[in-house]
């Protein structure tokens, strides 16, 4: 049995470390056998492409054989883990034509949406065609169902066929479209483009030439540089034999800028290009040699020509690798290929040479390359497949070694799986999509899948949640219970996470504060973690920290405000302090958030959720409270102070009977500061006296006739009583009420429990009606009443009433 820790407690702020986090996802499975299925209609879905929704969700769309025809269908995956349910199931046909569909790329349209473009067969020959489709599922105006038909380029020799689109948004809203066509009367292959803007109208008067050389120019990639300078990299054989690598940009009004050659044409052949921005607005190009020896070569380009020069960056190889580059943030590139036995990953420098800690053609994964991004914060993440075809990824940080969190790749499917894809989630993971076998003998053909991999390797949300934010009752206010639900890795017997820390919304300039007196600022999310105070049970727990949340344009303070040991239980709650209770003017809310940190590492953040504190305890009754009417000057009040220390002030209610309801209509005073009150009022009548506090709590009332008063309406009560007027136990004054049905003399007096008396409160004649007594606490001699059971005693000629109560100190 797991032996349970002491409870944590943080200390007092001493120094701060900020540690930028985001928050959690919510419905993603944490389970590797579930997914999510994006498509499970008949017949086989395959060949997926993704792209951030920049929600955090994404965009998917995939080729689809449900039909006679195959289709493109698309999208969208929510944030949270669910189907977007503005889209229809199990997709939306992209541009259903009477051919079939393939080749599809997607490009971002700015304003949420996106662009697709793919080769479609409807017409004599290949065509190009292009849709635009809303974040929502619909087609913005001017966007023909079928889509649009971009390239239809004719030479005098016949109709063409045009294949291998690639797309890239042009930084204004519209997109490029690049191709390649073949002349059906030989074998020239030229590359072209266009440019669509955001109507679905042509930038320019007509599609534009790449290149029209003789032979085969084939294979293109492009970019949109920072400046908007469309950057085209393809392969190029006018020698007829080997290939060159070319590059050529056109500026944003059309105009061709620089046609340079990656490598000689005289000794060397290359093949496959990719293409990715170098971070100082050019473009990073690799490639692989092919002859007279294998390597991957790589070079990077501007508007304006060569910038660097292309070199090798693999050791020599026995086949012709192609690849996959990405920006690293730092004008250099994490690259990706399928080496002899397994993928590789490797990352170049800005003059290409390995990054320190990586190896010349980088490190070995665990099966074929698929799909890499970046983390957000300097590192990768790959997705490949195990060697039992299940689709895995990995996170590496910037200096080649694996991320906190990961031990090894993280399997994300237990079913075998092809052609996965990843998308960033926004929050340093992944949201991986693939084509998926567990269903195929049901449906004829494989379904499409997704699964979210977080920035520490956990599948789906392992965040814990917030359930309840609830006043802590029969308290004088101040705090409140938070409970919430444990992380799905806090579980016997792995028990995945070491404890939960609890935050509080802090005020911007008090967590300043705490910065400017020593806290990091800047880090990223794996330093801030390395920096943290460790707390551990054997281990005094280190101070408070500060995490900073973005908030649109702002950012959010939050302050450590305690810790919880994780036991693998089904629950937790913690009491801790508000920032103010409810009153009758509003309910001031105060924000948590509550922090899973993981045994091996890593730390998830529930979503906000906040709460207010009531204070659930009335003062007591004012007493005693006495008065006398003086005829032409009005009834002089006084009574005894009340002592909780949120004390308001009394409120003073008059009516024509010791029966009157108070409320605001008979309400003629309410005092502050002062236990004295005159009413200056001619009218005789009854009183009735209550204290409230700062929360609007209003005690009982103490009733009042007071002395003088004559010829007051109501009906005098019809029997004699005697009770208390006070919550029992007590914890301060006591007030006693007694009915009297007719004047008489009275005695009340106290005893404790053994019978001695305490003191005489009241002894003498008294007149009919309603009358409070009270005691302050005190005995006969002036000391104050220990804590114990007491004897109130009423006596009258031939009566006696008692009434029993506890007071505690």
């Amino acid at each position: 049995m797991r032996p349970v820790r002491p409870l944590l407690h943080a200390v007092a702020l001493a120094t701060a470390s900020l540690l930028t986090v985001s928050l959690a996802h919510a419905a993603w499975p944490t389970d590797p056998g579930v997914n999510l299925p994006i498509c499970t209609a008949p017949g086989p879905q395959f060949e997926p492409i993704v792209m951030s929704d920049g929600s955090g969700g994404e965009f998917v769309a995939w080729a689809d054989e449900r039909s006679v025809a195959q289709n493109f269908y698309a999208t969208h995956v929510l944030a949270g883990g669910t189907l977007d349910p503005a889209w229809p199931v199990n997709g939306l046909v992209v541009g259903a034509g009477s051919g079939s569909q393939f080749s599809g790329v997607m490009a971002p349209d700015g304003a949420g949406g996106f662009y697709l473009a793919w080769g479609d067969n409807r017409g004599a020959s290949e065509d190009i065609y292009l849709q635009r489709l809303n974040s929502n599922g619909t087609r913005p105006t001017g966007w023909p169902a079928a889509g649009l038909l971009v390239g239809s380029t004719t030479n005098t020799s016949g109709a063409t066929t045009d294949f291998s689109p690639q797309i890239a948004a042009d930084n204004s809203g519209g997109v490029y479209v690049v191709w390649v066509s073949l002349y059906t009367a030989g074998s020239d292959y030229d590359i072209w483009a266009n440019r669509i803007n955001a109507n679905a109208g042509f930038v320019y008067n007509s599609e534009f030439l790449i290149d029209n050389n003789l032979g085969v120019q084939n294979n293109p990639v492009c970019l949109v540089d920072p400046s908007g300078n469309l950057l085209v990299a393809y392969e190029d054989n006018l020698n007829g034999s080997s290939y060159s690598m070319r590059v050529r940009a056109y500026s944003p009004s059309n105009v061709p800028m620089v046609n340079a050659l990656m490598l000689s044409l005289s000794s060397t052949s290359f093949r496959f290009a990719t293409i990715a921005p170098d971070g100082s607005g050019g473009a990073i190009v690799a490639c692989a040699e092919t002859t007279p020896a294998a390597y991957g070569v790589v070079g990077s380009f501007g508007a304006n020509g060569l910038r660097n020069s292309p070199q090798y960056f693999t050791p020599a190889l026995t086949y012709a690798p192609q690849f996959e580059i990405i920006p690293d943030g730092y004008e250099g590139a994490y690259y990706a290929y399928d080496g002899p036995v397994t993928e590789m990953l490797g990352r170049l420098t800005s003059s290409f040479t390995p990054y320190a800690g990586w190896p010349m053609g980088g490190v070995s994964l665990t099966g074929a390359q698929q799909s890499i991004i970046s983390d957000g914060s300097g590192g990768v993440i790959a997705a490949d497949l195990t060697t039992n075809q299940f689709p895995a990824a990995v996170r590496y940080n910037a200096g080649g070694t694996l991320a906190q969190g990961w031990t090894r790749p993280t399997a994300l499917s237990r079913y075998t799986g092809a052609e996965v894809v990843l998308a960033a989630d926004g929050q340093g993971g992944a949201i991986a999509t693939w084509s998926d076998y567990r269903n195929v003998y049901g449906t004829s053909g494989q379904d499409i899948y997704a699964q979210r991999v977080d920035h520490f390797g956990a599948l789906g949300n392992v965040a814990p949640a917030i359930v309840s934010v609830k006043d802590v009752p029969n308290d004088q206010g101040g705090h409140v219970r938070v409970s919430w639900t444990p992380s799905p890795l806090d579980v016997d017997p792995t028990y995945g996470i070491a404890y939960y820390a609890l935050y509080q919304q802090a005020p911007q300039a008090a967590a300043e504060v705490a910065i400017r007196s020593g806290a990091a600022v800047g880090m990223t999310p794996d330093e801030a973690a390395a920096a943290r105070p460790k707390q551990t049970p054997d281990a005094a727990p280190g101070p408070r920290r500060y995490v900073v949340v973005p908030n649109g344009t702002t950012v959010d303070y939050w302050q450590q405000i305690d810790v919880v040991e994780a036991n693998a239980l089904t629950g937790y709650s913690d009491v801790t302090a508000t920032d103010g209770d409810s009153t009758g003017s509003g309910n001031p809310l105060t924000l948590f958030m509550v922090e899973a940190y993981g045994n091996a590492g890593g730390y998830w953040f529930s979503l906000p959720d906040s709460g207010y504190s009531i204070d659930n305890l009335p003062p007591v009754a004012p007493a005693p409270f006495t008065g006398t009417y003086v005829p032409g000057t009005g009834t002089l009040l006084t009574w005894g102070p009340n002592s909780e220390s949120d004390l308001a002030g009394y409120r003073l209610y008059k009516g024509s009977s010791a029966g009157f309801v108070p409320g605001p209509g008979s309400r003629i005073a309410q005092i502050t500061g002062n236990t004295s009150y005159t009413d200056a009022s001619q009218a005789t009548g009854w009183y009735k006296l209550s204290a409230y506090d700062i929360h609007g709590n209003e005690s009982a009332f103490t009733t009042l006739l007071p002395l003088g008063t004559t010829g007051v309406g109501g009906e005098l009560p019809k029997a004699l009583g005697f009770a208390l007027a006070s919550p029992n136990p007590v914890h301060g004054a006591l007030a006693l009420r007694l009915a009297l049905p007719q004047a008489t003399r009275a005695r009340v007096t106290l005893y404790d429990a053994a019978g001695r008396l305490v003191r005489e409160l009241a002894q003498g004649e008294r007149p009919a009606g309603e009358w409070t007594i009270a005691w302050d606490g005190m005995d006969a001699s002036g000391h104050v009443a220990p804590s114990g059971l007491y004897f109130a005693r009423l006596e009258v000629p031939g009566r006696q009433l008692t009434e029993r109560f506890v007071v505690t100190r």
